[in-house]
């Protein structure tokens, strides 16, 4: 089945992943990362079960970087976070938020409008939205707590 083949294995192995990075790290931020096609007015739907999966500063800082990039972002609604990030909700070490990317940042709308599946990738959009993200993990991950420092989002 299904379940067998992919689900348990993958939820498996992101547990033994985010278990050796605990051995070394203060906190592990899990990052789930989706995309939706239907109309909505933002760029990034950022899932946190409304901050019980992830610390308000942590959530800040990656919507910061979101924004600062010019990706427009809200919380929750409609997307709260699924079982990847709410499998950790109980290990303080762990934070998670799951990121919802809006396909009409880099695939054809008409396709995503009528639900045309897998959509046409429009090369020049896909490439600049690809590039404005890559920039706002490398951003992240630079803030993010180090084995040497605990993160405290008022020292940036």
């Amino acid at each position: 089945t299904r379940l067998s083949t992919a689900y348990y294995p993958y939820h498996q192995e992101l547990r033994e992943i985010v278990d050796r990075n605990l051995q070394s790290f203060s906190k592990v931020l899990v990052l789930d990362l989706h995309s939706f096609g239907m109309p909505l007015p933002t760029d990034i739907v950022l899932g946190n079960s409304h901050s019980k999966t992830a610390s308000q500063a942590t959530t800040d800082l990656i919507e910061e970087h979101l924004r600062s990039s010019g990706f427009a972002t809200v919380r929750n609604e409609p997307y709260a976070g699924g079982w990847v990030v709410r499998q950790f909700i109980d290990n303080p070490r762990v934070e998670s938020i799951q990121l919802e990317l809006n396909q009409r940042l880099y695939a054809n709308n008409d396709d995503v409008d009528t639900m045309s599946f897998p959509p046409r990738k429009e090369k020049n959009s896909f490439l600049a939205t690809q590039k404005r993200f890559k920039h706002v993990l490398e951003a992240i991950v630079a803030e993010y707590p180090t084995p040497q420092s605990p993160f405290d989002p008022k020292q940036k």
